[in-house]
């Protein structure tokens, strides 16, 4: 694994994580490079503007971001499975692509599944790409029922 530092985002990365989370977008959804997300920055700035709704997490070699991931808490309704109703959902799980495959990712869920921990939460869930499902299950991660979503406009 390369040399790298690995620290949790602050109030002070909010413009860092909203242009992240529009890098992270355009790759996962194969959009066109420069692709004009900019309508979504202010619902992401107020996003990442409050820490208690997510624990980010930054991979950075020297002054350069080479991954980023994050959690998103929630609490729902509390089951026999999740008694106390605490949820983080793993998103925004991304390595810049000359990093890739050294550890990096490895590392960020890691942290973000010790932050759930501790945050007493009773169930961590993700999305997977294909890329990323078998990193994802080498952390102890099992398949589940799928999502279905009902688009809403």
């Amino acid at each position: 694994m390369e040399a790298m530092e690995l620290r949790r985002a602050g109030a002070g990365d909010v413009a860092l994580l909203v242009e992240l989370r529009k890098t992270v977008l355009i790759d996962a959804n194969k959009l066109p490079r420069g692709a004009d997300l900019s309508g979504m920055d202010e619902a992401l700035a107020a996003y990442f503007s409050d820490e208690t709704k997510h624990a980010t997490f930054l991979a950075l070699c020297g002054d350069e971001v080479v991954g980023v991931g994050s959690a998103d808490y929630h609490t729902e309704m509390p089951t026999c499975a999740n008694p106390t109703g605490k949820c983080a959902f793993l998103m925004n799980i991304y390595t810049a692509p000359a990093h890739r495959r050294k550890g990096i990712a490895a590392r960020i869920v890691q942290s973000l599944i010790e932050d759930a921990k501790a945050r007493g939460v009773g169930s961590i869930l993700l999305e997977a790409t294909r890329e990323g499902a078998p990193l994802y299950r080498k952390l102890g991660f099992v398949e589940a029922k799928g999502y279905m979503r009902l688009p809403l406009e």
